[in-house]
């Protein structure tokens, strides 16, 4: 186990960021754990002593929408119906310390529609949008914990899986509050598309994952199988938020794949450019120590047909030099702010790997978690 570290120079802007003159939280990656349950890479980072704090909403099978509730003592369990979810789940500006998923099916989201770049008006929408509320004093950092979870959607074209984090002020002086995320035991056989719509509309940009509800301390993905046909993981802090000091985002045995060529709704395969992660939005931002660091380990990759060879494509790592070996993807910096934390550790590996992070059977409604007990008995 490593011990808990701190950095000095807080990741942000400049002089007018926070200094950290003590040490941190132990992050979630370095601290203990609640005992993970079955072969789940990470447990919940705590769990109330009682089933009278655990909040239970049950997902309709046209979704659920809730807003600004919750109490940070409490932990809310999401409970999937045992028939596959074909709505949106809302849950914005959460009071509660925790949200856990564990178990669900989704295959049709969302009702809106956007012109596509063949000209067709394709359904679609985001499948997860949870945030919680940073304005409120919480003994410790909130967290989403999602796991076991089978998408293929029916009719759905666009739209993120999931967007996530914790509401900010300008300045980011609450990323104490800042959540943790979990993802684990995922599989999406067919997923979504992207494209900016006319008029420059960025919502059919389609991520698997954003932090566009706020900050995160730390992103956790394990076990997963992704097919995307955009951006898959975006990470990059955007041009006016700050990244988290010490923020790290870990994956462990994931494979990201692409989407098939769509003349239906994209025109072609030259439409579109699979991005598996997106790193860093300038190469200032890494000598400046804006950045989130990167640990992977059995991240594997599938290539767009009409970009094999050119592997760096599918990642944007600005600031970065990639190291292309016969069958690997590394990145390297010269100069970074914080080298105890580069923004890359690891290696991607081209191709399949040789036996499955997660299958169906891993996943889906069966798996559910359906009261209050359920969770304890579970994670207790």
């Amino acid at each position: 186990m490593l011990a808990p570290t701190t950095r000095r120079a807080f990741l942000g802007r400049g002089s007018a960021a926070l200094a950290l003159g003590a040490a941190l939280a132990t992050p979630p990656w370095d601290g203990p754990l609640l005992a993970a349950p079955g072969n789940h890479e990470w447990s919940l980072p705590w769990l109330p002593a009682s089933a009278g704090d655990v909040v239970v909403r049950r997902i309709g099978t046209g979704g659920l929408d809730i807003a600004a509730e919750g109490d940070p003592r409490k932990v809310l369990l999401l409970v999937a119906p045992d028939t596959p979810i074909r709505g949106p789940i809302d849950a914005r500006h959460l009071r509660y310390g925790g949200v856990v998923l564990l178990g669900a099916t989704f295959r049709s989201v969302g009702s809106f529609r956007r012109r596509s770049p063949t000209g067709r008006s394709l359904r679609g929408g985001h499948v997860m949008q949870i945030s919680f509320n940073g304005t409120i004093a919480r003994s410790r950092p909130p967290f989403l914990w999602l796991s076991n979870i089978d998408f293929e959607p029916d009719d759905s074209w666009w739209g993120d899986f999931l967007q996530v984090g914790t509401s900010t002020d300008r300045a980011g002086s609450n990323w104490r509050q800042w959540c943790d995320v979990y993802l684990q035991k995922i599989l999406v056989r067919s997923g979504h598309y992207g494209w900016t719509a006319p008029g420059n509309d960025l919502v059919p940009h389609s991520d698997f994952i954003q932090t566009a509800l706020g900050g995160i301390r730390s992103l956790n993905v394990a076990d997963c199988d992704i097919r995307w046909g955009y951006q898959t993981f975006f990470a990059r802090p955007d041009a006016t938020r700050i990244a988290y000091p010490d923020g790290i985002f870990a994956f462990r045995r994931v494979l990201a794949r692409p989407m098939p060529p769509s003349t239906y709704a994209l025109g072609g395969d030259g439409m579109r450019l699979v991005r598996y992660l997106t790193m860093t939005r300038e190469a200032r931002d890494v000598t400046g120590g804006k950045y989130y660091a990167h640990r992977a380990t059995d991240f594997h990759i599938l290539p767009q047909a009409s970009v094999d060879g050119a592997w760096s494509r599918h990642f944007s790592a600005q600031g970065l030099t990639s190291v292309t070996g016969s069958r690997t993807l590394t990145w390297k910096t010269a100069r970074a702010r914080n080298r105890r934390y580069p923004v890359w550790s690891g290696t991607v590996r081209i191709g399949e790997p040789a036996t499955a992070f997660v299958t169906a059977r891993d996943t889906g409604a069966a798996h559910r978690l359906a009261s209050a007990g359920d969770l304890l008995r579970r994670f207790g």
